[in-house]
């Protein structure tokens, strides 16, 4: 948990998001070496205010995407619920709260597309509620944003009427060339992570989780549905809209069945898949290989 920041502007605060979570591990003020909170406890506004005040900006803490239960989800990894303002009790029902939760404020939003007015090379920018929907329906956005597939060092060259950006590793380099119009993100020089922007615009989802992996994308989605409701003046707590994205990215698709009795090609649970796994091990049997899917 950290920061989610649109451009330089803070749209939730760290301190917001950890109140009413367990953190993953024991958090040790790096300045002093005290304890300020553990595994068993449920981290309070003034144990939130004391992780910020002792300069640490990132935290690990369980979140209903790595939770492993198979038919909902536990109650530490929730946290607290909402409505009592203590953790949440055995049988609530969670999922109903999260698409409310989203669904009511969804109402509030404005149906607005900023449209450039057919100036050549300016994206029309997807605000509100179509914006929401293209995320939770993992669409390919309107005015994609050309991603990076490797960390490096940025490099451009101005062709004849386009740009070339060539990213460079230590053993690897990838070029990407730049259609006339797109607005670049990056300057020479600069260096960037694998996933990060080169050109301004939305990342395609399905992109993000191949560069990413299943943690990338389920942090984007939130940090992106974050940006339009808060940017309209609606709070809506993390939980909410990663009970979304975990049910998104809950499906893997089988690439080799190995000696499984799964197909090759057809959709599994993510559980199930790690389950038939286990069994054809233990029996000295090929395990299945797949990937991770993301499903709108």
């Amino acid at each position: 948990v950290y920061d989610i920041k649109d451009g330089n502007q803070v749209i939730e605060k760290m301190q917001e998001r950890l109140v009413g979570r367990y953190p993953l591990h024991d958090i040790i003020n790096p300045k002093t070496k005290e304890l300020i909170v553990d595994t068993n406890t449920m981290i309070t506004e003034e144990m939130a205010d004391e992780i910020v005040d002792a300069g640490i900006t990132k935290v690990e803490v369980r979140s209903v995407f790595g939770c492993r239960t198979e038919h909902g989800v536990c109650a530490k990894c929730y946290g607290m619920g909402l409505a009592s303002r203590k953790e949440v009790d055995i049988g609530d029902t969670v999922g109903i709260i999260a698409a409310q939760s989203i669904g009511e404020p969804g109402t509030q939003l404005t149906m607005r597309t900023i449209h450039s007015g057919g100036v050549a090379g300016v994206a029309d920018i997807t605000q509100g509620l179509p914006r929401v929907e293209e995320l939770f329906e993992a669409r390919k956005p309107k005015g994609v944003a050309i991603i990076t597939e490797i960390a490096g060092k940025v490099s451009i060259r101005d062709e004849k009427k386009r740009k070339e950006v060539t990213v460079t590793s230590n053993d690897d380099s990838r070029t990407y060339l730049i259609p006339f119009g797109s607005k670049l993100k990056v300057r020479e020089g600069d260096v960037l992570e694998a996933g990060d922007q080169i050109t301004e615009g939305s990342k395609n989802p399905a992109e993000v989780l191949a560069i990413s992996g299943p943690q990338g994308v389920f942090e984007y989605i939130i940090a992106e549905v974050q940006k339009v409701y808060r940017n309209q003046g609606v709070d809506i707590n993390d939980k909410h809209i990663e009970l979304i994205a975990r049910q998104m990215l809950k499906k893997v698709r089988v690439e080799d069945n190995g000696d499984t009795d799964m197909f090759a090609g057809s959709l599994v649970d993510m559980y199930e898949f790690e389950d038939k796994n286990k069994e054809a091990e233990a029996q000295g049997l090929r395990p299945a290989t797949g990937k991770r899917v993301l499903l709108g």
